[in-house]
């Protein structure tokens, strides 16, 4: 019995034996698969983030209109306030409800699912659908008392990431 197992655990030149390689490497590769697994989960947060509010400020620099261009993620809330020195006007894509929703129904509600008119000083509060698809958004903002479009990044845009 002693010459059998000495023979499959040492090959003719006294190195390690194949079984005690094949041992070797499962162990390593078990190892490493919990190690990896182990990260994985770590990584992965079933729980969505914290929806983050942002206010996009409508701001008039040398005689131009301009809001920044956010970076939204399902769940978020956009907000655009009107200067109290003119009332807007908000055009979306028609489908636009795929990607958004109003905050209030009834004071943030798109007339035709993709206008909004708002009076100096009104604010309009839209959500990113948590069902949104990634992508780019252009819509457009016009500022009665000036006759002019607002600039973003021409036309202005919400990204919608990941």
């Amino acid at each position: 019995m002693r010459d059998t197992f000495s023979s499959i655990a040492v090959n003719k030149k006294g190195g390690i034996g194949m079984l005690r390689y094949k041992i070797i490497f499962t162990l390593l590769l078990s190892i490493l698969l919990f190690i990896s697994c182990s990260d994985y989960k770590k990584g992965t947060d079933d729980r969505p983030a914290p929806p983050i509010k942002h206010e996009l400020v409508l701001k008039k620099d040398q005689n131009k209109w301009k809001v920044r261009k956010p970076r939204v993620t399902r769940g978020d809330t956009l907000v655009w306030v009107a200067p109290d020195s003119s009332d807007m006007s908000f055009q979306f894509p028609g489908n636009i409800s795929r990607f958004l929703e109003p905050l209030n129904d009834q004071k943030d509600k798109l007339t035709d699912g993709y206008l909004k008119y708002l009076k100096a000083g009104d604010s309009l509060r839209l959500v990113v659908k948590r069902t949104a698809p990634y992508r780019v958004i252009e819509y457009a903002i016009f500022v009665l008392a000036d006759s002019m479009y607002v600039e973003g990044d021409t036309p202005p845009e919400i990204q919608v990431e990941w």
